[in-house]
């Protein structure tokens, strides 16, 4: 059933180019400040608690990098995986320390264990221009198939599974205009070479 009209879906606020359970994970919760960004939540057993970083901590530079906002700060730990020992200096009243944290894993939220009770769900699930979102429930290796009204009229091509109960699709509209070139050939992918056997 198709529960809510055409719509954008926005990308993330921090737009990852790597998985983020790959990630290193500090454990802080992030709130701007004059001269940079403060550390507002320090999550217990997290790399920052067992570091000791403080409520109210001012992140100075992370393994070098200065930090000047919370974005700078994502960023700089994406480079980092899980045990990794990362430098990060902070400012605590009128006192500038320098610690040492071993970057912990990412914890999984609630609201994606929930969703992936349902089934596996896509990796890319935000950033689409335009989709419409349908209960079905549709593996990410069946994506690519038709969605269809109860007039068999297709009214969209199926492109990720989002959550536990949604699906999202491309709108004819959308597809219709481009169907010309894709047709065309133009943009078909590129022919992989066999290689010769070994001996």
């Amino acid at each position: 059933m198709i529960s809510v009209a055409a719509r954008k879906v926005a990308p993330p606020r921090f737009p990852m180019s790597r998985d983020p359970f790959a990630s290193g994970y500090l454990g802080v919760g992030l709130e701007s400040a004059d001269a940079g960004v403060k550390i507002n939540q320090v999550m217990k057993d997290s790399a920052a608690f067992k570091a000791g970083l403080k409520v109210n901590d001012l992140v100075l530079s992370v393994a070098g990098k200065a930090i000047a906002d919370a974005e700078t700060l994502v960023k700089t730990l994406q480079k980092y995986k899980p045990g990794d020992v990362v430098a990060v200096r902070v400012r605590r009243g009128e006192e500038e320390m320098a610690l040492e944290a071993r970057l912990g894993k990412r914890p999984v939220p609630r609201a994606d264990m929930q969703n992936n009770m349902g089934s596996e769900l896509s990796k890319r699930r935000t950033g689409f221009p335009h989709i419409l979102q349908h209960d079905s429930v549709v593996k990410p290796r069946e994506c690519g198939g038709p969605v269809v009204d109860l007039d068999g009229k297709v009214i969209g091509i199926n492109i990720c599974r989002a959550g536990r109960t949604e699906s999202y699709a491309v709108p004819a509209e959308v597809i219709q205009p481009l169907l010309p070139e894709l047709m065309s050939g133009r943009l078909a992918p590129p022919v992989a070479r066999a290689e010769a056997p070994s001996r």
